[in-house]
């Protein structure tokens, strides 16, 4: 007999060698306990083993770039997103550059970094990796226009005073 968190869930055989295999149905989401107990004899019980299912992907619950729209080379951009917590990966692409965020706290992830410096029309998109390898990939979640750098001069000058002489200008 095989027991899920306690619960007979199936009987199965085992092999000439007492191993045993089979399917265990309808496991929801979430972690659980499973045991073997002997059907007859003894009624020895296995050692219990924890497991994890988990059949969903991570949903992107919240996502904010700051700051948006168009941008200078190079400018600092600032990104959050919500998601679960302990993702395995929290990705964001910008272009062909893969920018990895830090769980600040559970299940809020950001990261600051440099725009790209080639000017042009960025996607910026998502990816999540959940610790069993689920993954969701949420595409252009923004657009980003790199725009090159205004190009900035000094100030012009005021109350400058010249005298004309002979010499030239002072």
């Amino acid at each position: 007999n095989i027991f899920v968190d306690d619960v007979q869930s199936s009987q199965i055989s085992t092999d000439k060698d007492g191993v045993f295999f089979g399917t265990i149905p309808n496991i929801d989401d979430g972690t659980h306990t499973l045991y073997a107990q002997e059907k007859d004899g003894k009624k020895s019980i296995s050692k219990t083993i924890s497991f994890a299912v988990d059949t969903r992907s991570p949903t992107l619950d919240d996502f904010k770039i700051s700051p948006k729209g168009t941008v200078e080379k190079g400018a600092v951009l600032s990104i959050t997103l919500a998601s679960e917590a302990k993702l395995e990966k929290a990705q964001v692409t910008i272009g062909k550059d893969d920018y990895l965020l830090t769980e600040k706290s559970p299940g809020n992830y950001s990261s600051s970094f440099s725009a790209p410096d080639i000017p042009g029309e960025y996607s910026v998109d998502v990816i999540l990796v959940d610790k069993i390898g689920n993954d969701s990939k949420f595409l252009s979640q923004e657009k980003l226009t790199v725009i090159p750098k205004k190009d900035s001069l000094p100030p012009f000058p005021r109350n400058v005073k010249a005298n004309a002489t002979d010499e030239g200008i002072e």
